[in-house]
């Protein structure tokens, strides 16, 4: 049950980070995760992947305003190719 509460809560902080992004809102990540002693297992795979999603997501609502935010930074993640270098990028970004 502990298991599954922690994964509930990695997984809202995660959605939560990227859902602002998406918005031009950066850098709530860092702020979201000051809590936590060490970092969850596998959340910049995570943050990668829920961006994509959310990207995937908008791009299905015709003239989703997200979109022109999400584009940029899909594109950023494509060039990195590197889930732990994007998320350090996006993490203090104010």
């Amino acid at each position: 049950m502990r298991v599954g509460i922690i994964a509930d809560i990695h997984a809202n902080v995660v959605a939560l980070a990227a859902s602002s992004l998406g918005r031009g809102r950066p850098g709530l990540l860092a702020p979201l995760l000051e809590g936590y002693r060490t970092t969850p297992p596998l959340l910049a795979e995570t943050f990668a992947w829920m961006i994509l999603f959310y990207l995937q997501k908008n791009l299905a609502l015709p003239n989703s305003p997200f979109t022109q935010h999400l584009l940029p930074i899909v594109a950023e993640l494509d060039k990195i190719d590197d889930a732990d270098r994007f998320m350090e990028r996006h993490m203090g970004r104010a």
